[in-house]
């Protein structure tokens, strides 16, 4: 396996990933010594079916000496629930259940898993739980999980979770466990979590994760994991980053690129910057921040220190080097411009706007479109969305206070819909979304 993840580095290998029409990502998982499993997204059902043909030229093309065998026939469908557990953010595990099931019995199945949400957010590294259909009776479930160790703890409670569905099963499931050994969709999927930096990138140089600053530092999530998580990302353009800072600690020294923030709670902090052309002062400036604050910052170095009695906690984006503009939408509508009793502009400048929306239960949105954004869930336990519109094509959105939502124009429900607050619970989700 790490020779096929060595393959995977290789600029020829890189090359024939940019070929693959409407590919979205792919990970590669290890189940034991001797079986790979690869999971491979796209734009649509028309590219995913295409892409079976492009991903056997990877097989043949690239990793022919390592395989032993043709593959097995590939799982193939639409994904009908995604629920974002959020107790992390880059998967180290997956469990993947292959479910038997009934004629006719999948809509009831993709109910029973979104009715156990409460029951998903008490086991400790569960990230999300995913299930597409793989056939009029086939299900796949993925539970990604934070650890291989998370996974293996959380057996016990999935165990009757999975009975709860026993009268719809055609035959037992058949479970897998699995390491993620590479992944397109996370660059740091497969290193242990609470890793030190240095074990995350070559040996001597400092870890910076999607980010190569001038000054040598690294990023603030490669320099203290305990203080900075990636909690959703669109892979290319940006990720999302939690903050949360106890009284009293103090993060490594590291570096941003321009970053709009929101803070969640009141905050007392110390900044300071290391010694670097883009230092602050060797005394460092203490702030006071209040909860809601949406401030921009400039690309910079520093270091931040909680002076304060209280926990500090807040959200911010950080766009990639690469990231490039979304483009014009034909007839844009702008969910500021067509809603604004729910919409609201907190902060903005050339290239991310930030954004609230805000719902009373029952509440429903006009029309409107978006351009990548990352959504973070301040309030609120669940959404309908009507993707471009359709009534007919409802997609109800379980939601956990805490989680982050990666929110890709490539994604059908995200580029244009109306939403509905059909929870139980007024909304306010907070959002960075790319202006160009």
């Amino acid at each position: 396996m790490a020779q096929i993840v060595e393959v995977t580095k290789t600029p020829a290998f890189q090359e024939t990933l940019k070929t693959f029409i409407g590919f979205l990502g792919v990970e590669a998982l290890s189940v034991g010594d001797q079986t790979m499993i690869t999971h491979s997204r796209w734009e649509s059902e028309e590219a995913c079916s295409g892409g079976a043909a492009a991903l056997g030229e990877v097989l043949k093309g690239h990793l022919g000496p390592f395989i032993n065998g043709p593959p097995d026939a590939p799982w193939v469908g639409p994904r009908a629930v995604e629920l974002a557990i959020g107790n992390g953010t880059v998967p180290a595990a997956y469990r993947l259940v292959v479910l038997n099931l009934n004629e006719g019995i999948f809509g009831t199945v993709v109910d029973y898993i979104k009715s156990k949400v409460a029951d998903f957010q008490k086991i400790d590294g569960l990230i999300s739980v995913s299930n597409f259909s793989a056939g009029p009776t086939t299900g796949i479930v993925c539970a990604a999980y934070t650890s291989m160790a998370a996974l293996e703890a959380a057996t016990p409670i999935i165990g009757p979770l999975l009975g709860g569905m026993g009268t719809h099963f055609a035959s037992p499931p058949t479970p897998f466990g699995a390491a993620v050994e590479f992944s397109t969709f996370h660059p740091t999927a497969g290193v242990p979590a609470g890793a030190p930096a240095a074990e995350a990138s070559a040996a001597g140089m400092p870890a910076s994760g999607p980010f190569s600053f001038p000054s040598g530092l690294p990023d603030c999530c490669s320099a203290s994991p305990d203080l900075y998580k990636t909690i959703a990302e669109i892979p290319g353009v940006g990720r999302l980053v939690e903050m949360v800072f106890p009284p009293g600690a103090k993060d490594v020294p590291h570096e941003h690129p321009i970053h709009s923030m929101y803070f969640i709670t009141d905050v007392k902090l110390k900044i300071s910057g290391p010694p670097t052309p883009t230092q602050l002062g060797e005394e460092g400036g203490v702030a006071e921040v209040p909860a809601g604050a949406a401030p921009i910052f400039p690309a910079m170095a520093h270091q931040v220190e909680n002076v304060g009695d209280s926990e500090g906690k807040a959200v911010f984006i950080e766009p990639y080097p690469a990231c490039k503009p979304c483009g014009e939408i034909e007839g844009y509508l702008s969910p500021f411009a067509v809603s604004p009793g729910c919409y609201k502009i907190l902060a903005e400048d050339d290239d991310w706007i930030t954004g609230m929306l805000t719902m009373e239960v029952g509440e429903k949105d006009a029309f409107h479109h978006h351009k990548d954004h990352l959504i973070y869930v301040l309030e609120g336990d669940g959404v309908t969305i009507y993707p471009g519109g359709d009534e007919s094509a409802a997609m109800v959105v379980p939601l956990a206070v805490g989680a982050g939502i990666p929110a890709p124009m490539s994604a059908p429900p995200f580029a244009s819909h109306t939403l509905l607050n059909s929870g139980t619970l007024a909304l306010k989700l907070l959002f960075f979304e790319a202006k160009k």
